[in-house]
Protein backbone atom coordinates (compact mmCIF):
# COMPACT_ATOMS: atom_id res chain seq x y z
CA UNK A 1 0.00 0.00 0.00
CA UNK A 2 1.76 3.42 -0.86
CA UNK A 3 1.03 6.15 1.03
CA UNK A 4 0.98 10.08 -0.65
CA UNK A 5 2.73 12.33 2.37
CA UNK A 6 3.18 15.83 1.19
CA UNK A 7 6.37 17.03 3.13
CA UNK A 8 6.11 20.69 3.79
CA UNK A 9 8.57 22.74 3.73
CA UNK A 10 11.06 20.08 1.97
CA UNK A 11 12.62 20.67 -1.44
CA UNK A 12 11.17 18.84 -3.87
CA UNK A 13 12.19 17.71 -7.08
CA UNK A 14 9.88 17.76 -10.92
CA UNK A 15 9.52 14.65 -12.33
CA UNK A 16 8.48 14.01 -15.96
CA UNK A 17 5.18 14.95 -15.41
CA UNK A 18 5.97 18.19 -13.86
CA UNK A 19 7.76 19.11 -17.74
CA UNK A 20 5.89 20.62 -20.55
CA UNK A 21 6.66 21.18 -24.27
CA UNK A 22 10.56 22.03 -24.54
CA UNK A 23 11.53 21.74 -21.16
CA UNK A 24 10.85 17.59 -21.84
CA UNK A 25 13.14 18.39 -24.76
CA UNK A 26 16.15 20.17 -22.79
CA UNK A 27 15.66 17.13 -20.23
CA UNK A 28 16.08 14.27 -22.47
CA UNK A 29 18.72 16.40 -24.59
CA UNK A 30 20.78 16.86 -21.85
CA UNK A 31 20.57 13.06 -20.56
CA UNK A 32 22.01 12.24 -23.94
CA UNK A 33 24.29 14.48 -24.06
CA UNK A 34 25.45 13.68 -20.67
CA UNK A 35 25.61 9.89 -21.12
CA UNK A 36 27.32 10.96 -24.71
CA UNK A 37 30.11 13.40 -22.79
CA UNK A 38 30.92 10.78 -20.44
CA UNK A 39 31.66 8.72 -23.00
CA UNK A 40 33.89 10.78 -24.38
CA UNK A 41 35.71 12.16 -21.91
CA UNK A 42 38.78 10.10 -21.46
CA UNK A 43 39.26 10.10 -25.43
CA UNK A 44 39.39 14.06 -25.17
CA UNK A 45 41.63 13.84 -22.26
CA UNK A 46 43.53 11.45 -24.07
CA UNK A 47 43.94 13.25 -27.30
CA UNK A 48 44.64 16.73 -25.80
CA UNK A 49 47.40 15.78 -23.66
CA UNK A 50 48.80 13.87 -26.71
CA UNK A 51 48.41 9.86 -25.16
CA UNK A 52 47.10 7.23 -27.14
CA UNK A 53 43.08 6.63 -27.49
CA UNK A 54 41.59 3.58 -26.86
CA UNK A 55 41.85 0.84 -29.97
CA UNK A 56 38.64 -0.94 -28.94
CA UNK A 57 35.00 -1.27 -28.17
CA UNK A 58 36.34 -2.69 -25.15
CA UNK A 59 38.89 -0.10 -24.31
CA UNK A 60 36.19 2.54 -24.97
CA UNK A 61 34.07 1.90 -21.96
CA UNK A 62 36.44 0.62 -19.94
CA UNK A 63 38.01 4.05 -20.31
CA UNK A 64 34.95 5.93 -19.66
CA UNK A 65 34.34 3.78 -16.30
CA UNK A 66 37.74 4.40 -14.93
CA UNK A 67 37.91 8.15 -15.54
CA UNK A 68 34.64 8.13 -13.87
CA UNK A 69 35.74 6.09 -10.55
CA UNK A 70 38.79 7.78 -10.37
CA UNK A 71 36.18 11.12 -10.19
CA UNK A 72 34.00 9.78 -7.91
CA UNK A 73 37.21 9.60 -5.25
CA UNK A 74 36.38 12.99 -4.83
CA UNK A 75 32.92 12.18 -3.52
CA UNK A 76 34.29 11.20 -0.56
CA UNK A 77 35.18 15.01 0.33
CA UNK A 78 31.59 15.49 0.26
CA UNK A 79 31.14 15.71 4.49
CA UNK A 80 33.91 17.93 4.41
CA UNK A 81 32.08 20.68 2.18
CA UNK A 82 28.77 20.00 4.21
CA UNK A 83 30.93 20.65 7.35
CA UNK A 84 32.59 23.70 5.91
CA UNK A 85 29.28 24.89 4.92
CA UNK A 86 27.73 25.01 8.47
CA UNK A 87 31.11 26.29 9.74
CA UNK A 88 30.58 29.35 7.26
CA UNK A 89 26.98 29.87 7.99
CA UNK A 90 26.46 29.44 11.26
CA UNK A 91 22.67 28.46 12.42
CA UNK A 92 21.28 28.62 8.73
CA UNK A 93 22.19 32.54 8.65
CA UNK A 94 23.79 33.67 5.11
CA UNK A 95 26.27 36.19 6.68
CA UNK A 96 29.74 35.26 7.11
CA UNK A 97 33.20 36.98 8.04
CA UNK A 98 35.72 37.92 5.38
CA UNK A 99 38.04 35.31 6.51
CA UNK A 100 35.90 32.48 6.67
CA UNK A 101 34.94 33.42 2.76
CA UNK A 102 38.48 33.54 1.71
CA UNK A 103 38.94 30.09 3.90
CA UNK A 104 35.80 29.07 1.46
CA UNK A 105 37.65 30.33 -1.83
CA UNK A 106 40.54 28.50 -0.79
CA UNK A 107 39.04 25.04 -0.10
CA UNK A 108 37.57 25.50 -3.30
CA UNK A 109 40.77 26.39 -5.37
CA UNK A 110 42.99 23.34 -3.21
CA UNK A 111 39.65 20.56 -4.64
CA UNK A 112 39.29 22.17 -8.23
CA UNK A 113 43.50 21.73 -8.64
CA UNK A 114 43.53 18.43 -6.83
CA UNK A 115 40.90 17.19 -9.01
CA UNK A 116 42.14 18.45 -12.02
CA UNK A 117 46.07 17.67 -11.35
CA UNK A 118 44.89 13.70 -9.78
CA UNK A 119 42.17 12.72 -12.20
CA UNK A 120 44.20 12.09 -15.28
CA UNK A 121 47.22 11.13 -13.66
CA UNK A 122 45.38 8.01 -11.99
CA UNK A 123 43.28 7.88 -15.11
CA UNK A 124 46.43 7.29 -16.78
CA UNK A 125 48.21 5.23 -14.54
CA UNK A 126 45.18 2.63 -14.08
CA UNK A 127 45.29 2.36 -17.88
CA UNK A 128 48.48 1.82 -18.39
CA UNK A 129 49.49 5.06 -20.11
CA UNK A 130 52.45 7.25 -19.61
CA UNK A 131 52.02 9.06 -17.24
CA UNK A 132 53.39 13.20 -16.61
CA UNK A 133 56.64 13.46 -15.83
CA UNK A 134 57.35 17.06 -15.32
CA UNK A 135 55.32 20.13 -14.09
CA UNK A 136 54.74 21.08 -17.42
CA UNK A 137 53.03 17.58 -18.23
CA UNK A 138 51.12 17.84 -15.09
CA UNK A 139 49.40 21.31 -16.43
CA UNK A 140 48.79 19.80 -19.79
CA UNK A 141 47.15 17.22 -18.32
CA UNK A 142 44.78 19.13 -15.78
CA UNK A 143 44.06 21.40 -18.69
CA UNK A 144 43.14 18.27 -21.07
CA UNK A 145 40.96 17.09 -18.25
CA UNK A 146 39.14 19.91 -17.46
CA UNK A 147 38.39 20.79 -21.33
CA UNK A 148 37.37 16.73 -21.40
CA UNK A 149 35.09 16.94 -18.17
CA UNK A 150 33.87 20.38 -18.65
CA UNK A 151 31.55 19.16 -21.68
CA UNK A 152 29.67 16.98 -18.82
CA UNK A 153 28.79 20.36 -17.11
CA UNK A 154 28.07 22.20 -20.37
CA UNK A 155 25.30 19.76 -21.55
CA UNK A 156 23.39 19.76 -18.52
CA UNK A 157 22.60 23.17 -18.99
CA UNK A 158 19.14 22.84 -20.46
CA UNK A 159 18.28 20.49 -17.79
CA UNK A 160 19.22 23.16 -15.07
CA UNK A 161 17.07 25.50 -17.29
CA UNK A 162 14.19 23.03 -17.71
CA UNK A 163 14.29 22.17 -13.90
CA UNK A 164 14.46 25.64 -12.92
CA UNK A 165 11.40 26.54 -15.37
CA UNK A 166 9.67 23.49 -13.79
CA UNK A 167 10.47 23.85 -9.92
CA UNK A 168 9.06 27.83 -10.19
CA UNK A 169 6.03 26.57 -11.98
CA UNK A 170 5.50 24.43 -8.58
CA UNK A 171 2.87 21.79 -7.98
CA UNK A 172 4.46 18.91 -8.58
CA UNK A 173 2.81 15.99 -9.15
Amino acid sequence: MSEDVSREGELQAPKWADYIGGERVAVASSWVGLFIAILSAPHVVCALAGRPTASSFGEFFLDAVVVELVGMVFLLLWPLKVAFKSWLYPEGGLETTPVKRAAMVAWLVVVFASIALLVPQGFFLLTGREVAGSMSEWLLDAGAALIGMSLQVVVMVPYIWATRRAFTRGGFS
